[in-house]
This record gives structure tokens, sequence and C-alpha cells, in this order.
């Protein structure tokens, strides 16, 4: 998903970036930077999506993992369920 994120970023001038919700962080750049990304880890389990002004527009939408991803990135589950 990092050459996903690149190629947008490049192409559209769209800067995206990993947010961790409901798992063990593992790498500190998807740690909450933000006010906003604070907001968005609260809401984002319940279904929300912000979007804010302030001359940049920002978006929080969720992104569902599959069983391949999640052996690795969250290994203390407790399901085999994609999330």
């Amino acid at each position: 998903m990092e050459d996903v994120f690149s190629e947008l970023e490049e192409t559209w001038q769209v800067k995206m970036r990993w947010l961790a919700v409901n798992a063990k962080v593992i790498n500190p750049k998807n740690r909450p930077q933000s006010g906003f990304d604070e907001l968005a880890i609260r809401r984002l389990p319940t279904g929300a999506r912000e979007a804010t002004a302030g001359g940049i527009y920002q978006y929080a939408g969720k992104i569902n993992l599959g069983n391949q991803c999640l052996k690795c990135h969250v290994p203390q589950r407790t399901s085999l369920e994609n999330r």
C-alpha cells in the first residue's frame, strides 16, 4: 500500500498515510500526529468519517485488512476474521 500512497501523492498531490485503529502500533509513523488523527481513531470504529477545513481537506476512512495481512500486523488477535 505504501507504493499506492506514493503514486497518489506524485500524481494527484494527495498525501495519505496509515493510522492504526484497534491494533498495537508497531510503526511509530502510524501513531496519531494531530487532533484530527486523535478524533479519527475514536470515531472510525463507529463508521464515522471526518473532514475539516482550515485550508486543508482531511478525510479518514477505513481500509479493511485481510487475514493474510493481520497475521503479522496484529499477531495478538483472537480471531481469523478480516478487520
